[in-house]
This record gives C-alpha cells, sequence and structure tokens, in this order.
C-alpha cells in the first residue's frame, strides 16, 4: 500500500488500559518496549516493558488487574484495536535494588482465558444422560455455546463480555452447518468446549476486544488474499526457514478396538528412508476405512519434512502491513527460492523496540501445512465420535419385558476418505443418547443397539449391530443422501425404531498439491511440456490423483484448460501453436473433479524453424519446367476414361435385366443377365438353338 508522507513509519503501535471488564482508563506512553503476538487458532500473547515506580505515566495500573489493548495506526492519527488484541495481566515483576535503569516486566494472557472461569456446572432436569453429564441431542455450535454461556452469565459470570452469534446463524449471519450429539461433565469449561468444537472441524472463531466471534470453519475467516505477493525486498529484513525431519516415517501401525491391527506403508516417503515406524492409538475404530483415516495425518506429516516459513520486517519501509493489508488465516503469495507459492498467513508478531521502532515477523504455512490442520481436525473429530459409547460400569437393574424406548438425538456425520484403489468413498459416524428406560420409564438392560441405513430413494437397505451408542459404517456412496435409524435391543426384545435421519454424505473437497513449474522444449515450432511428477514442496500426488489439466495462453492472460496431460506419461507436444510468446501453466485434479491451483507459469516463445516460402517457390520452379509431362499425362488420362465410358456404355445398353431367373428375350452375344449371386452371363442362344 503507498506510504503517506506525513507518517513515514506505516505503522505505530501502543498499549491502552482497561478497568477489568471496565471503563478505558487511558494510554500508557512510556512503555519501553512490547511484543504482540497472534496465531492462528491460538491464544495470543502480549509482553510489556515499562519504567518502574512513579518513572511511568500510569505505571501503577500494571502492579493490579488491569485490561491491556493493543492499538495499531497506520497514519499516525487513527488507532484501532485489531482482533485478539485484548489480555489481562498475568505477571508483574521488578527488581526494588539496582541503579535505577532496570524497568517492570509484565506479561499478559489473553481474554479469553476467563472462559476457563464458567464451567458446566449443573445439569437442569431432564437434560442429564445416565452418567449426570449435559446431554446435546444433534445440536449445533451455536445452540450449544449459547446454553452454556447464558447458565454462566446467570450465575454471575461474565461481566464485560459479549458474544455476537446465535443458535440460528453465526458472526457473520451464516446459518450453522453442522450439528453433533455430545454429552459434558459438570467440571467442563466453556473454553474446553469451544476448542473442543473447533477441533472436531464444526467452528472457527476470533475475538474483538471483549466480544467472541464464532463462525463456521473454513468460512468467513478464510481468505483469498492473492493481491498480496512478499517479495524478498521491500522491508524483508530477514527470511528465515527451517526444515524438520524427526517426523518422517514409512509404516504407520493403527490400534484400533477390540485389539485390531492395521498396517499402512507410506508411499510418499522418500525412497531412501530407513524403514521407520509409528503407532496410532484409535481405540474404537472398527473399519479399515476409517483407521486409514486416522492414520492419514501421521502419513502425510512423515511423508514431508516439517518446514517453517518466517518473513521479518521494518515498518517504515515494508511493503504490506498486518491487519490492514493481510490478517491471519489469509492465503497470500510468497517469494520463495523456487518462485512465488500460495502460502496462509499462521502467525503475525509485532514489536516495539527500545528505540521506538515498529518491526515484526510473519509466519506463513503452506498447502501441505493447511491439509495437516484440516486432517488433524478430521482424526480428533473421527476418534471423538468413535470413543463417545462411554464404557463406565452402570448399576444392574431388573430386567423388563417392556420394549425399550427408541434411541433419541440420532445425529449422522461423514467424512470422505480414500479407499485402497484410490476413490473416494464416505463414511458415516452415527451417535444418539443411550436408552436406559422402556415405554413406562421402568429400567431396562439394554445390551446393545441396531442400525439400519438406505441409500435413497431405495426402501431398504443393510443392517448391523453395535454395543456402544456410537458406530460408523463405510463404503457409502460421495454425495448421496442415506435414511438412518437406529433401535434398542435387550436379552429379551428389540425396541421402536428411531425417527429417520436423512444425511448427504460427505464429498471429497481436498484438491491434489499445486504441480510443480513445468519445463518448456521446442522442436521445429512444436511445443513441449514436460512435468517432473511433484507438487509444489516435492510433494507426492495422493492415490485419487486422476490427471494434470495444461494450460497454453498469452502472456499475463488468465490460465484455462487448453488439453490434457496424457498419463502414465508426464511430457505431452502441442502443434500448430501460432509462432510467437507463449505462457504454459498447469494444475491437479483428482478422481472427485477437485482442481488444485495453477501452478508457475512458464514462458516460452517458439520459432519457425523452417523457410516454407523457399520451399513453396521451389516447387513452383519444378512445375513450370513439367509442360510437356504435364500434357503427356493429360492425354493419357483422356484416352483411358473415353474407352472407360465407351465400355461402361456398352454394359449399361446391352444389360437386359437382373434377377432370380434369366430374361425370356435378349440380344445373342451382347445381352447380359446379372444372377442374384452377382455371377454375369452373356445370351449364347435363344430356345434350342
Amino acid at each position: 500500500m503507498p506510504r503517506r508522507l506525513d507518517f513515514p513509519r506505516g505503522l505505530g503501535m501502543r498499549y491502552v488500559a482497561y478497568e477489568e471488564a471496565g471503563a478505558r482508563l487511558g494510554v500508557l506512553p512510556d512503555a519501553l518496549a512490547g511484543t504482540f503476538t497472534c496465531p492462528r487458532q491460538e491464544t495470543p500473547s502480549l509482553t510489556l516493558s515499562y519504567p518502574n515506580g512513579e518513572q511511568g505515566v500510569r505505571g501503577g495500573l500494571l502492579d493490579r488487574m488491569v485490561e491491556v489493548a493493543v492499538e495499531l495506526t497506520y497514519d499516525g492519527v487513527t488507532w484501532t484495536e485489531p482482533p485478539n488484541a485484548r489480555f489481562m495481566n498475568l505477571s508483574s515483576s521488578w527488581n526494588l535494588v539496582g541503579d535505577g535503569t532496570d524497568h517492570r516486566t509484565a506479561e499478559f494472557i489473553h481474554i479469553g482465558h476467563r472462559l476457563d472461569g464458567a464451567l458446566v456446572w449443573s445439569v437442569p432436569a431432564g437434560a442429564a444422560d445416565k452418567d449426570g453429564k449435559y446431554k446435546f441431542n444433534s445440536r449445533t455450535a451455536g445452540q450449544i455455546l449459547r446454553t452454556i454461556w447464558d447458565a454462566a452469565v446467570a450465575r454471575g459470570w461474565g461481566k464485560g463480555l459479549d458474544l455476537d452469534f446465535n443458535t440460528t446463524t453465526d458472526s457473520a449471519g451464516q446459518g450453522w452447518a453442522t450439528k453433533t450429539t455430545v454429552a459434558f461433565d459438570t467440571t467442563i469449561s466453556l473454553k474446553s468446549i469451544l476448542e473442543a468444537l473447533m477441533n472436531m472441524g464444526m467452528i472457527d472463531y476470533q475475538w474483538r476486544g471483549r466480544t467472541l466471534q464464532v463462525y463456521n470453519a473454513d468460512a468467513a475467516l478464510k481468505r483469498e488474499n492473492l493481491d498480496v505477493v512478499w517479495r524478498l525486498d521491500a522491508g524483508t529484513t530477514s527470511a528465515p526457514e527451517k526444515l524438520d525431519w524427526s517426523k518422517l516415517c514409512t509404516h504407520v501401525l493403527v490400534k484400533g478396538e477390540g485389539g485390531r491391527l492395521w498396517t499402512f506403508r507410506n508411499p510418499e516417503a522418500p525412497a531412501d528412508l530407513p524403514r521407520t515406524e509409528k503407532v496410532v492409538e484409535a481405540g474404537g475404530v472398527e473399519l479399515e476405512t476409517t483407521a486409514r483415516a486416522v492414520a492419514d495425518l501421521t502419513l502425510k506429516t512423515g511423508a514431508n519434512a516439517a518446514q517453517e516459513v518466517k518473513r521479518e520486517w521494518e515498518a517504515d519501509d515494508v511493503q504490506w502491513l498486518p491487519f490492514l493489508d493481510y490478517r491471519c488465516g489469509d492465503w497470500v503469495r510468497v517469494d520463495r527460492r523456487t518462485g512465488l507459492e500460495r502460502m496462509r498467513v499462521t502467525q503475525i508478531s509485532i514489536s516495539v523496540t527500545e528505540n521506538g521502532r515498529c518491526q515484526g515477523h510473519v509466519t506463513f504455512g503452506t498447502v501441505l501445512d493447511d491439509l495437516l490442520a484440516r486432517m488433524a481436525k478430521k482424526q480428533k473429530g473421527i476418534l471423538g465420535a468413535v470413543n463417545s459409547d462411554g464404557k463406565n460400569p452402570r448399576p444392574e437393574v431388573p430386567k423388563s419385558k417392556y420394549a425399550p424406548l427408541a434411541p433419541q438425538g440420532l445425529n449422522v456425520s461423514s467424512t470422505a476418505v480414500i479407499n485402497a484403489e484410490g476413490w473416494p468413498v464416505a463414511v458415516a459416524s452415527l451417535q444418539w443418547s443411550p436408552v436406559s428406560t422402556d415405554a413406562l420409564g421402568v429400567a431396562v438392560d439394554v445390551t446393545g443397539y441396531e442400525i439400519a441405513y438406505r441409500e435413497l430413494p431405495n426402501l431398504t437397505g443393510p443392517m448391523f449391530a453395535s454395543k456402544g451408542t456410537s458406530v460408523e459404517t463405510g463404503g457409502l456412496t460421495c454425495g448421496k443422501k442415506y435414511a438412518f435409524s437406529v433401535r434398542a435391543v435387550t436379552q429379551d426384545t428389540t425396541g421402536a425404531w428411531s425417527e429417520e435421519v436423512v444425511a448427504t454424505m460427505a464429498s471429497d473437497v481436498t484438491p491434489p498439491p499445486v504441480p510443480t513449474t513445468p519445463q518448456l522444449t521446442q522442436t521445429l515450432g512444436v511445443l513441449g511440456v514436460f512435468w517432473d511428477g511433484k507438487g509444489v514442496g516435492n510433494a507426492g500426488m495422493p492415490d485419487d490423483f486422476a490427471g494434470i489439466e495444461v494450460s497454453v495462453h498469452a502472456p499475463g492472460a488468465p490460465p484455462a484448460r487448453f488439453t490434457d496431460m496424457p498419463r502414465p506419461v508426464q511430457r505431452t507436444n502441442l502443434a500448430g501453436l501460432e509462432i510467437k510468446e507463449w505462457e504454459v501453466a498447469l494444475r491437479s485434479y483428482d478422481r472427485a473433479g477437485n482442481p488444485s491451483a495453477w501452478s508457475q507459469r512458464a514462458r516460452i516463445v517458439l520459432e519457425q524453424s523452417i523457410d516454407a516460402d523457399a520451399i513453396a517457390k521451389k516447387v513452383e520452379e519444378k512445375l513450370a519446367g513439367s509442360d510437356a509431362m504435364q500434357r503427356a499425362a493429360r492425354e493419357g488420362t483422356l484416352k483411358e476414361m473415353k474407352h472407360l465410358t465407351d465400355a461402361m456404355t456398352q454394359v449399361a445398353t446391352s444389360l437386359v435385366d437382373a434377377g432370380p431367373v434369366p430374361p425370356d428375350a435378349g440380344k445373342i452375344g451382347a445381352s447380359i443377365w446379372v444372377a442374384p449371386d452377382g455371377r454375369v452371363f452373356v445370351l449364347r442362344a435363344e430356345g434350342d438353338k
């Protein structure tokens, strides 16, 4: 962005004190140094240095519980508080014996920590499960959070705090996308619930001052901001990058329910890596497809070296400024050794040094990093579902001859996984509330449950059993609608079916990695396009990789599919292109049709290697010197054509008939009869002649 002549520093940061949950007290003007760090989906932090005692204006505020807000300015006049920038005192330290040059050091914790002070606390009548936990049957994140929040506020908690979503819509005004069935112990905090819903892949969240904002996952807080191109010059003071090979592995062992074991080989691990094994605990997992989905995170993490990409900057000459031009969660383009790469902003850190200069660093994550984050959420969601059956012992209860009640709160979620053949399939996870009584309210001992499902519009489908109140079933068709129902079973009888829940199975929406930059050649004006078979960052293509689209376009024009690169060949030759400069890009797609972003562009100028005009002139000269040959050929051709024409006329005029029997009349020696089998006869005699 252009810099203001009247504010050449570009960025300033200050700190404002507030009463805890109360009014503004004023700016802390004598801060010696401070650092504000804001990571994506993790807890922000603030450290501050301030003169001791009365040497600093309002320094005494740091000796008691106050709030401190970080404010930024881009013009030296207007100050604003960015997201996730409100803090509370954590500690303050100083030295009473010294030469007077020592200063106070204050550390602050983000205001979101106050959510730890709000517990589930108690369970209303009728909302408790068999273990006394607060149960939520098929509820949205908004319903769950508002319920716990409002109850805590009613008890006196939450002074000064607010939220801007409701049970129907998120903070962006969008309807909640997912529901879950879950139960919380009374000792669980609101902060733990918020993070659990995030880890289940249901929500993203941030704070604006004292207001909690919650959004559908990967929605409002995910932006494509590709106009921001972070170059190595323009204010970048350092560009440290780090590789870590400690998590590489060749094989993963998944330990599932009932002693089940699955071993998965890592096809993307470096070929020269010695056998390296890792174990993933997945109690409750019973299907191989789910075990593979659980192992995917470890496999993907173990296939490539982990990397950390940072860019350090000085505010007075950096091109892009934090929270103005970009924010945490944005996708931007970053200049790396291999060229521009699409990367996500994962952390922003801003510091003011003792000389008053504003500087900082930005940490970027790759497409792979973002994929790993989503895979981690998926893994936590799967393990949370399959382990939610609650195996706590319960007292023996009298058997009942009456049928158990129909289960309540059936919730169906799904995830798309890639099977062993490389095709996307859906795995459905079902959860419901346990059944403990019959229709008369008498306790029953439920021995298990039966689950039925059908693909719509079919009227019937498979059935299977489960011991607990959660189960999964795989091999379903992605994007198709299924109807599910469940019933309780005792030793004596079976209960009524629950109401059917219709759910559309998840589709595979994760594209393959962005291909590496194509290599271009030309031969006699024919464009050769070669690809090394890898993704950016040496990433391997996944099992469901389907192909590569090739774009050939004018330089600077947006890429569009021109042709596909044949498989398994990683090369294609393109003829007939106009002799001029071209730009070529690649993008990958999988069997579900998910395209990656376009690769970095490569350019080439096609050249005319054969002089077609000279060749044409020589041919014309040769033809001009061959008039005699042409005349002889023309006369011979006409003579032959006349001969053929006379013969054809003779045949046509002499042909009498064609049919199953010879004709009764004709001219001897001239009339012809064509038999049905194609034989030709000439009339030689009439009657007995």
